[in-house]
């Protein structure tokens, strides 16, 4: 049922030009491919397990990026060993956590555009906002996000997804570092998005 729905979403799609362009046209080659003409190419869900830096981290969770028929990603997940209050999500570059976040790379942002809320015209594509942790340390959110990409030359799979210590200011502070980062200060878990189902 699954690889038929997909199939069949996979026929309407076509290569969507414009989703990070300004109103001067193209900048640079920021065009998606969602498909590649099969549902073999389709990549129906990722996943991220979140870890601390150290082996004693309470901090952990999981989250999930699911591809929908919208042509956005439906992403959902739970975070738990937080202090309560809002904490940044983002997704970086790389897919490199040797060093950490620290080896992650910037903000994923192929359309060199500032940083901002998920609700922006202007925001990196890695910027998903803020969670909120609850009172006993638990963040359960989910969102949809209409510029993150599964498949194609734009796709965040094998890209690191960071919770932060701070909340995001959503590029809303008047300086340099709310320009880049949001404030959101350093990262206290992440893991590498996976394939969790084609």
């Amino acid at each position: 049922m699954l690889t038929q729905h997909v199939a069949k979403s996979v026929s309407r799609v076509r290569v969507r030009i414009g989703w990070c362009f300004g109103r001067g046209g193209v900048k640079g080659a920021c065009s998606v491919l969602i498909g590649d003409g099969g549902a073999e190419n389709m990549i129906a869900t990722g996943i991220c397990l979140l870890k601390g830096e150290e082996s004693e981290s309470p901090i952990q969770g999981t989250v999930t990026f699911e591809w929908d028929e919208t042509e956005e990603v439906f992403v959902q997940g739970t975070i738990e060993g937080l202090k309560p209050g809002k904490h940044g999500l983002y997704v970086c570059s790389l897919g490199n956590v040797t060093n950490g976040y620290m080896s992650s790379g910037i903000h994923y942002n192929p359309c060199n555009k500032k940083h901002g809320g998920p609700e922006d015209a202007d925001r990196h594509v890695g910027d998903l906002g803020n969670v909120e942790a609850n009172d006993d340390g638990v963040a359960k959110f989910e969102m949809h996000d209409r510029l993150l990409r599964l498949a194609g030359n734009y796709s965040i799979i094998g890209r690191t997804l960071v919770v932060t210590e701070n909340e995001d200011d959503l590029g809303k502070g008047e300086n340099d570092e709310s320009a880049a980062t949001g404030n959101a200060g350093k990262g206290l878990a992440w893991g590498i998005i996976g394939i969790a189902n084609k």
